[in-house]
């Protein structure tokens, strides 16, 4: 290895620091006269090069004693890789817990009145807000600051969502207008869309991201070209607010809730009417969240386990009471719903899990002593995530079909949204209180 002038310099100055300090006045000695050095430079060494020799074999001790245990570390996992079968080192992982831990990590603060809406961005480390002081808040999670703020709406911003590459931004507003956003260096607005005659509560992309759903409470829901902000088709049914709007990431489906305690089920390319109504909330419906794949897996087995029998008795008893009721609408696309659930949270303090196919309520989940306002899987498919006006966030074990951990107090008032990022690891909550809580999950 050949070293530079400087190199050589230094290291000269930190063998003969060492046989110095040794009391080695032979071989420094020697030294000197062989390396040609400088008696007087040697006794005035760099107090930076002193004891330089030490340090420098000390790290490479360290060092080598690390790299022997990463090598049996590395070892004993590809022993582990030869004898596991294939998928149970992810496996392993999504059996961790993953639940959020108190305390929160971070609070983002800056929005001036209660949350709206919270998401995760898909590619980078940043969480969009949304808040009823008319603005778009953009954060970045390293380090906890505000990146931008996008203005333009004239009123409560109720909803925002990302299209699928996380390049445009969607926003929904009570000044009655949907806005487009370029994010990037300029955040521009790229278009307004109106339409609606009054506040708008839901905003969703569909169909590879030509087209944006909005959901209003004039009792519509509207599906706008994203290109040209036409509105395409206007969807009827609801008899009051429609709260929330949710979209399958894979088929031209639509899931909305409202005022009116139903959720329906629509087709796109079909319009109106719906091809689903789920009834059994006995107040309004707050929030919507359609399961993964993971999460239909586990909750499928509830339907196993009861048995088509039972159901169908189930079912015809609950028909009387209003309960679990199915509108067939027109069937084309019921077919395509096969494994799709639906969890939907209510000012009755419940959360429903539905099976969209059979329109059958498989769960119900208590435990929220107020409002639920918002519902999330988590995307390793174990649990449901929720929070409420009663302040916490719950988490809900799904296989067992139970509330699995509560953070008490999450926030310092009603708790209004939440989400989690696709990793897992890492969950947001917005509140009344204009905070922004991020939570670490273990």
């Amino acid at each position: 290895m050949v070293l530079t002038p400087k190199q050589k310099a230094e290291l000269h100055a930190a063998i003969a620091d060492y046989l110095s300090t040794a009391g080695y006045t032979s071989a420094l000695k020697a030294f000197i006269d062989d390396a040609g050095l400088d008696k007087e430079s040697v006794a005035s060494i760099d107090p930076k090069d002193a004891g330089l020799l030490e340090k420098k074999w000390t790290s490479v001790v360290r060092l080598q004693k690390r790299v022997m245990e990463l090598e049996g570390q590395v070892a004993s996992l590809q022993s582990e890789l030869k004898s596991a079968d294939p998928g149970g080192a992810r496996r392993k992982v999504e059996q961790g817990r993953q639940i959020p831990r108190a305390p929160h990590v971070k609070t983002l603060t800056g929005h001036r009145s209660p949350l709206s809406r919270v998401i995760f961005h898909p590619v980078f480390a940043d969480v969009i807000t949304c808040s009823e002081d008319a603005s778009i808040k953009l954060w970045d999670l390293d380090s906890g600051r505000l990146s931008s703020t996008l203005k333009g709406h004239t009123a409560s911003v109720n909803d925002v969502s990302l299209n699928s590459d996380g390049t445009v931004l969607a926003s929904g507003s009570s000044d009655l207008s949907v806005k487009l956003w370029k994010l990037g260096d300029s955040n521009e607005c790229l278009r307004t869309l109106r339409g609606h005659e009054h506040s708008v509560s839901g905003v969703a992309w569909i169909n590879s991201d030509e087209l944006v759903i909005s959901a209003s409470r004039d009792t519509t829901i509207k599906v706008w070209e994203a290109k040209s902000g036409y509105c395409v088709k206007t969807l009827t049914g609801h008899s009051e607010w429609v709260r929330r709007i949710i979209t399958s990431s894979v088929r031209p489906l639509c899931f909305s809730c409202s005022s009116d305690k139903t959720v329906k089920v629509w087709d796109v390319n079909q319009g109106s009417p719906s091809i689903r109504e789920l009834r059994g909330h006995e107040h309004v419906i707050e929030c919507l969240a359609l399961s993964n794949e993971k999460a239909s897996l586990i909750l499928m087995r509830h339907m196993t386990k009861t048995g088509s029998e039972e159901w169908a008795a189930s079912t015809e008893g609950a028909a009387g009471q209003g309960e679990n009721s199915v509108a067939e609408g027109r069937g084309g696309g019921a077919r395509s719903l096969l494994g799709a659930f639906i969890a939907s949270g209510s000012r009755d303090k419940s959360i429903r899990i539905w099976h969209v196919e059979s329109g059958k309520c498989i769960l119900v989940l208590q435990g929220h002593d107020n409002w639920v306002r918002d519902v999330c899987f988590h995307p390793n498919g174990l649990f449901l995530l929720s929070v409420s006006d009663d302040r916490s966030l719950r988490v809900w074990d799904l296989e067992q079909a139970r509330c699995l951990k509560t953070l008490a107090d999450a926030h310092d008032h009603f708790v209004s949204c939440l989400a989690i990022d696709p990793q897992g690891s890492l969950l947001a909550t917005g509140s009344v209180d204009s905070a922004v809580r991020v939570w670490e999950c273990v």
